[in-house]
């Protein structure tokens, strides 16, 4: 990258990359992770992309929303990212979901439609599978 000519563009080279493994945990609340499969991050420059495969065990509060921490890096203050998520089962299959990184948490937030956080028996019982980008520093 940026190399491809006579002369070297600098501003443009690819000097920082990185993938890698990162382990989700639940904050707060009764919930527990039964399964962790595909756990996966890319960092190109200050942009993360973060992807995940979750089996929840059916044992979430009914008070307390859906928050997801272990971020492999912390989130750029005053930016957020988001993404999709899929769910199999719990008391709210029919609503899209998506996650949200907020600098403010540094956490995934869980939310349905189009700003209702998502408890975290709404999707106990069943699996998560989400993709989410962020900005760091």
């Amino acid at each position: 990258f940026g190399t491809g000519g006579p002369s070297p563009i600098t501003s443009n080279t690819l000097d920082d990359y990185e993938e890698g493994t990162w382990t989700p945990t639940v904050i707060g609340g009764t919930l527990t992770l039964s399964t962790l499969w595909s756990r996966k991050y890319t960092k190109i420059g200050n942009l993360v992309t973060i992807q995940c495969f979750i089996a929840l065990n059916d044992d979430g509060s009914g008070g307390v929303n859906a928050v997801i921490g272990g971020l492999p890096f912390t989130v750029l203050g005053n930016a957020y990212g988001t993404g999709v998520l899929s769910h199999s089962t719990g008391l709210d299959t029919t609503s899209t979901m998506y996650v949200r990184a907020e600098a403010a948490y540094n956490k995934l937030l869980v939310y349905k439609g189009s700003a209702t956080q998502v408890r975290q028996d709404q999707i106990d019982g069943g699996w998560i599978i989400f993709t989410v980008s962020y900005h760091t520093s």
